[in-house]
């Protein structure tokens, strides 16, 4: 088993306490250990926050820890009441789209509680799609689809497997900041030279959808879906993604982001 399937395993296995514990720790270690990476964080923090933070890494390490020790829980009964008592603000925009043409494709980004949004709209009787590549680490790959097979959410790379969910009245969702697959669009609202997936730009144009904006992340004891109005270009999204994650930056995963490089 690699060493990511193993961290996964052993936050799935632990009481939530406990997990939170040791996913601060698993990545606050590998932070401590990839100069690289923390010079990324460094870097793309000071890009979008306009000023430096030679400690943000620590602050960054611990909030993901947190985050990704809390999504492990996918499945159980403590973490089912938090996604039914979640918050939506913003609900109404997204029904007022569904009453209207039924098609919505949401833009997200590795920030938060991402991997938990979808199962919080399938909880509410949404059909789900999302657009998910495979990951090159099998092990890992396997226990991440233990985690996502737990709520009624289908993933797929298959871009007509989405255009097929999308008309028939679907959420589908995207990671837009993913690094692996796909040609990028330019966004230059985020820093110049960003990123983002160009897959659901073109399929929300194919198919006369809406595209909305969507953020997860945990407020003090209570669980927050933020939704945005609808916007028409990667652009637009970036100019709604950097006023949400500078307000909360520890949330976002500072590396690995879709660049041009110079």
């Amino acid at each position: 088993m690699s060493i990511l399937a193993a961290c996964l395993r052993l936050l799935r296995i632990l009481p939530p306490g406990l997990a939170g514990e040791a996913g601060r720790a698993i990545v606050l270690s590998y932070l401590a250990v990839s100069p690289r990476v923390r010079r990324e964080i460094r870097r793309n923090h000071a890009r979008l926050c306009g000023r430096p933070d030679a400690g943000f890494w620590l602050k960054q390490g611990l909030r993901l820890g947190q985050n990704l020790a809390l999504m492990s829980k996918s499945g159980t009964r403590g973490l089912d009441k938090w996604l039914d008592n979640a918050r939506l603000d913003g609900e109404n925009i997204l029904e007022q789209i569904m009453l209207r043409n039924g098609r919505a494709v949401v833009l997200s980004l590795h920030y938060g509680l991402w991997e938990l949004l979808p199962e919080t709209f399938a909880r509410r009787g949404y059909r789900v799609c999302v657009g998910a590549g495979d990951q090159r680490d099998a092990r890992l790959l396997a226990e991440i689809l233990q985690l996502r097979s737990q709520h009624g959410v289908r993933y797929t790379d298959s871009l007509t497997e989405m255009r097929d969910a999308l008309k028939g009245g679907s959420l589908v969702g995207f990671a837009v900041d993913n690094t692996g697959r796909g040609r990028g669009a330019m966004c230059d609202s985020v820093w110049p030279g960003f990123e983002v997936l160009r897959t659901p730009f073109v399929l929300a144009q194919e198919c006369s959808a809406a595209l909305v904006p969507m953020l997860m992340r945990k407020n003090g004891r209570r669980l927050t879906v933020k939704i945005g109005e609808p916007v028409y270009s990667p652009d637009e999204f970036g100019i709604w993604a950097r006023r949400e994650i500078a307000a909360y930056p520890e949330d976002w995963v500072f590396w690995g982001k879709r660049e041009v490089k110079a």
